[in-house]
């Protein structure tokens, strides 16, 4: 960017830092304009912006959407995760008390333990952990 940039008429200095998509250009007004570095930029295949001095240019300092999106991800992670943990430690205890028969089957194979742990452990696989799976 900042050796194309740099070819066109008027323009003095191109700094271009890619991990903040950012970039600062001097230039002469009587030459080039900023919608020609502007135009450049995007005949390059990337997408450029004029940044003014208003709040509203700064919203890449803004992380709102990312913030909600994990807190949102944490609540559905701990409203089923904590009471499958609960489940977990109560036939745990369970066990001591209560024989193979008593505990086991609602349908054979499947006991009412194991039906509760993947009715709460889905959500938060697949719900909470959405974001990573995207990511991966």
């Amino acid at each position: 960017i900042e050796s194309h940039a740099k070819k066109l008429n008027g323009v003095q200095t191109a700094v271009v830092a890619l991990t903040t998509e950012r970039g600062k250009f001097s230039f002469d007004p009587a030459t080039t304009g900023a919608r020609d570095i502007i135009d450049c930029i995007n005949g390059l295949g990337f997408t450029a912006t004029l940044l003014t001095n208003d709040l509203k240019s700064a919203n890449y300092l803004d992380h709102s959407e990312e913030i909600a999106k994990w807190r949102n991800s944490f609540i559905v992670s701990l409203v089923f995760g904590v009471p499958a943990m609960i489940v977990m430690i109560y036939y745990m205890a369970m066990m001591k008390h209560m024989t193979h028969e008593e505990m086991c089957c609602i349908i054979p194979g499947l006991s009412l333990e194991n039906l509760l742990l993947f009715l709460l452990s889905t959500p938060v696989q697949f719900i909470g952990g959405r974001h990573f799976y995207v990511q991966a």
